[in-house]
């Protein structure tokens, strides 16, 4: 509820880049739940629509692995047991970008391959101008990384501007 926030301050989607995003490991101790260590990530949720939406901040566990979504579109390669950080993954030609997004969960193959979405959106209008660039992406164990624009595997999707009123209408 924002009836806590101080009249002015941020509140709800407004406040989603202040916030600190983590991943917690805990373990059980005579019936108590122990934390053993906390991730603290640096990804930000993609700027809210204004429409009851919530963003979603969902690692995967790889075996011995945890990769948690970080900024930029990258992801973070944790040891499971330590939750040391052992690799950030970035997308190759985003750099540092802050307009791109890890936009939805991750999820991972019997391979130990991850696979998520990637949002690039225009900096000056976010909610309002087509997202600069769409991906499926592929992290390999290696931490190597495939990417496929959405513009050629989602061939014949409707255009951002055909209208689907019937069909997601609120």
């Amino acid at each position: 509820s924002c009836d806590s926030v101080p009249a002015g301050a941020p509140c709800g989607q407004l406040a989603w880049n202040s916030q600190i995003w983590t991943e917690r490991a805990f373990h059980w101790e005579r019936g108590a739940l122990v934390a053993d260590w906390t991730f603290e990530s640096d990804w930000k949720p993609e700027p809210g629509t204004f429409v009851p939406w919530e963003p979603v901040f969902h690692a995967v566990v790889v075996g011995n692995l945890i990769y948690v979504p970080g900024a930029s579109g990258s992801v973070h390669k944790l040891d499971r047991r330590t939750g040391r950080k052992l690799a950030t993954v970035r997308l190759p030609g985003v750099g540092t970008d802050p307009n791109t997004f890890v936009a939805g969960g991750l999820a991972a193959d019997k391979r130990g391959n991850v696979y998520y979405n990637a949002l690039a959106l225009d900096a000056t209008a976010p909610r309002q101008a087509n997202p600069r660039g769409a991906w499926l992406v592929k992290v390999r164990p290696d931490n190597s990384v495939a990417m496929s624009s959405f513009s050629t595997i989602a061939v014949g999707a409707p255009a951002p501007t055909d209208l689907c009123v019937a069909q997601f209408s609120f």
